[in-house]
């Protein structure tokens, strides 16, 4: 990590709180693991985004992120949330979509062997939705 070492291990974070999802990762925290385990310009995945914290981290970081949420009412929070946050400018706009999208434009690339692994391991999981900035 450039700039701010800190020699100790103890972080002193203040709680978040929310109604929607209920268990909240404070950005402070998001932003600080964010920093610790990244470099600017890497990808940060989130693969239970909730409401877009680390989405939002690693936008105020310089990362890029991508984020899945299988919870319809999370994922829309999550997009409102990254767009107000959002950095980058109009030029840039986050990109969302649901997982059946983002799995007919995945679809769309692979071979059909690939393509049959696929659906048989997305057929029998629940994810709904996903988020890129990239």
């Amino acid at each position: 990590m450039l700039g701010e070492y800190k020699p100790i291990n103890l972080w002193q974070i203040a709680p978040a709180s929310d109604l929607v999802p209920p268990a909240v990762l404070p950005l402070a925290l998001a932003s600080q693991i964010v920093r610790l385990y990244s470099y600017v310009g890497d990808l940060v995945f989130d693969p239970f985004a909730g409401r877009g914290t680390l989405g939002r981290a690693a936008l105020l970081n310089e990362r890029h992120y991508s984020l899945t949420e299988k919870e319809p009412a999370y994922f829309e929070y999550a997009q409102k949330v990254i767009t107000e946050g959002n950095r980058l400018g109009p030029e840039y706009p986050p990109r969302f979509m649901t997982f059946e999208s983002f799995e007919q434009m995945a679809l769309a690339q692979l071979t059909e062997a690939a393509r049959q692994d696929w659906v048989h391991y997305w057929h029998y999981g629940s994810h709904r939705g996903f988020s890129a900035d990239f």
